[in-house]
């Protein structure tokens, strides 16, 4: 039926001005009426849920309701559904930032305070693990309680840290290069620095050379953060073992720079690839942060605490029952303290 009243409107049209156009027959007006009616008949399909609506409300101007059916404003018509989503295509809804209670903080005090903390982990992360990889675990450190890693405050967080690290290694390859330099210019012609490229003979002799200041001057970010003296054995065997192979490896590369040899790039690669791997070694499962002696810089707006006066063991004033029952074992540092 639909059909032939299709066919019979193309007709109706003609082909030349001309043409007399007729008045349809009466069981073609009874046809339009019975097809009005069924199409009324079925509804309309939903444009979009409540709940969608509701997260895009500002981009619609539409009341949307979930049965589309019961709609009969223009707004449920298929044509204003076409239009909302081409405006969609056109113009995706912005992400809405979350607004989490960790991030309002109550002074630009506070704020300070977990930036410095956020500074002082991120040094942390990069001297035991020299790459970005556990930066969840000094975010969840820093931020109390964790923040959504879909927050604003978790994805700046988190490039901070990136470019934080990035920066860090940058330098210190930097700044290892110059110390090889320094260390080949500093012995005679034939030293075993200028004409080895063997890593275990090279190996040894940086490990001659490590001592508190080269290695600061090398990982420069751990100035004032840290005693490297008072680490303990562990630790020192740590610092050692990368301080001497990241010189190694950019003594062979200084080598290629001073020949001008091919490949200069490719190795230079290989050698970033290499440092971020350096802590992944099984003998450095055990280090830990525990191993090492952090610096705390005393603020100039906290008070220095006063000494606190000691018992005399032999004070008749106090007495002891019995001797004290023995200490428990030490634990040692866990990995996830930065």
């Amino acid at each position: 039926m639909v059909e032939q009243f299709s066919n019979f409107d193309d007709h109706r049209i003609g082909d030349t001005p001309s043409q007399t156009v007729l008045p349809p027959p009466s069981h073609f007006l009874d046809s339009q009426r019975e097809n009005n009616t069924l199409l009324n008949a079925i509804p309309t399909p939903p444009i979009m849920s409540t709940q969608t609506a509701a997260t895009t409300s500002s981009l619609s101007s539409a009341t949307v309701t979930q049965d589309a059916s019961q709609d009969t404003s223009p707004q449920a018509t298929p044509s204003n559904a076409r239009a909302a989503c081409r405006e969609l295509i056109q113009e995706p809804p912005r992400r809405r930032k979350r607004v989490h209670g960790e991030a309002n903080l109550e002074s630009s005090e506070e704020l300070q305070m977990q930036a410095d903390k956020l500074n002082r982990k991120t040094r942390w992360l990069m001297l035991l693990y020299l790459n970005n990889v556990h930066h969840d675990k000094v975010i969840k450190q820093v931020f109390s309680p964790a923040p959504d890693p879909d927050s604003v405050l978790y994805r700046t967080a988190r490039t901070t840290i990136f470019n934080t690290v990035k920066a860090y290694k940058h330098d210190t390859v930097e700044n290892m290069i110059t110390h090889v330099k320094k260390c080949k210019g500093a012995v005679e012609e034939y030293h075993v620095l200028r004409t080895s490229q063997d890593i275990p003979t090279l190996n040894n002799f940086f490990r001659s050379t490590f001592s508190k200041e080269n290695f600061l001057h090398v990982f420069h970010f751990m100035q004032g953060y840290m005693e490297v003296d008072k680490s303990s054995d562990l630790g020192k065997y740590y610092l050692t073992n990368i301080y001497a192979n990241l010189a190694t490896q950019c003594k062979l590369l200084v080598d290629k720079m001073e020949k001008g040899e091919n490949g200069i790039k490719d190795f230079r690669h290989q050698l970033l690839e290499f440092f971020d791997v350096m802590a992944t070694r099984k003998e450095f499962d055990s280090v830990t942060k525990a191993e090492f002696v952090e610096i705390f810089k005393r603020s100039a707006r906290r008070r220095v605490p006063k000494k606190q006066k000691r018992l005399a063991d032999n004070d008749t004033r106090f007495h002891m029952s019995a001797a004290p029952p023995p200490p428990p074992a030490a634990s040692s540092g866990s990995s996830d303290d930065l």
